[in-house]
This record gives structure tokens, sequence and C-alpha cells, in this order.
């Protein structure tokens, strides 16, 4: 039997300037078939994440949403649903941003969230208020930074 597999949604959270959202797109848009959602407050920053979506020509292999508007809102989490993937860096701390992350991630959602050298510290007070796992990756680029994977995020 062949196995069946459906796109890949992918949802960056506070996109600012498009690190990590836009470079995953740009991945993302060579195999094609997957959704990318980058959720974006600031106008301006949404101006140029779509400038950047059009003229890197992902938004033409690719599903490219821009969703302008607080990651907090009830109606963009509706909007967007969840997502088999959430990122996002330099967002918040840790437990803040499972809270916001919550609202996008399904049971069996990923979250992939670039860190600094108090991940240790974010993590302990995040477990006081969730229960999840994960992994920690070291960056290969900054000493100090980590790639935080978690799943099966639920409040305690």
């Amino acid at each position: 039997m062949t196995p069946v597999f459906r796109p890949l949604h992918w949802v960056d959270l506070g996109s600012g300037g498009g690190f990590p959202g836009l470079v995953v797109g740009i991945l993302l848009a060579e195999s094609g078939g997957a959704r990318l959602t980058l959720v974006e407050s600031d106008t301006r920053k949404g101006a140029f994440l779509r400038e950047v979506a059009r003229s890197t020509g992902i938004s033409s292999r690719l599903t490219v949403d821009i969703v302008a508007g607080r990651i907090e809102s009830p109606a963009n989490q509706t909007r967007v649903g969840p997502a088999d993937v959430v990122s996002a860096r330099a967002l918040a701390p840790l437990n803040k941003l499972l809270d916001l992350a919550g609202g996008y991630m399904g049971p069996q959602s990923v979250g992939l969230f670039l860190k600094g050298r108090d991940l240790a510290v974010e993590i302990a007070e995040a477990e006081k208020e969730f229960a999840f796992a994960f992994d920690i990756v070291p960056s290969r680029t900054d000493p100090s930074g980590q790639l935080l994977s978690v799943r099966g995020v639920r409040r305690k």
C-alpha cells in the first residue's frame, strides 16, 4: 500500500524580516504542495514579506498566506487552523511562546523555536504551566543559539 502524504502546513509566528519563515518557504517551494503562513502584526513588515514572497517566486510554487494581525487573535487562529509545524525566532520566553503557539498547534504539530543561552531556565519555567516533549539542537551558526523542538504540548 502506498502511503498517503498530505501537504505540509508551516506557520511562522512574528515573522518580522522573514527569518526563518521566508527561508523555510524558499526551501518548501522546491518540493511544492506546501502551505506557508506568516503571522506578522506590523503592516510594514507584512508588506516586505509579501514583496519577498513575490520577488523570489515562492508564491507561484506554494500557497503563501501573510496574516497581518495579532498572533493571539482567536479570529487569526481560526482562520489559519492547526499547522504541522509552528516556528518562531526571538518572539517571547518559552512559556509565553507556548501559549501563543497553542492556537496554531494540533495534537501532531511540532514547534521549532530558535532560542538563546537561557533555554534551560525557559524550559523549567514553561514546565510549570505546560507538559511537552522536547529536543534541543545546538546552533551551527551561533555558539549561544539553540533550536528547540517541542511536541505534545498541553496546558497542565
